[in-house]
């Protein structure tokens, strides 16, 4: 997947849709962590826009990359 910049994360396009990731406060764990967000693409239906990501984020930017792009694989 190729992500570029976009507004205060990254985004990435894949043949079903894009994934979106952010760094934001998580008050619970008490640290700046990195969230992904994924929105299928037109016409998807099915198993596709299952929710992504973990509750409490991610630690680093490449965990979290990691994750949608295993997750994009496995849609």
């Amino acid at each position: 997947m190729n992500w570029n910049s976009y507004k205060s994360g990254h985004l990435a396009s894949c043949s079903h849709g894009y994934y979106f990731i952010y760094r934001q406060f998580d008050e619970e764990v008490r640290s700046e962590r990195w969230f992904a967000k994924y929105e299928p693409g037109v016409g998807v239906f099915g198993e596709h826009g299952k929710p992504t990501g973990q509750v409490h984020g991610f630690e680093s930017l490449e965990d979290a990359k990691a994750f949608c792009e295993k997750n994009a694989k496995q849609q």
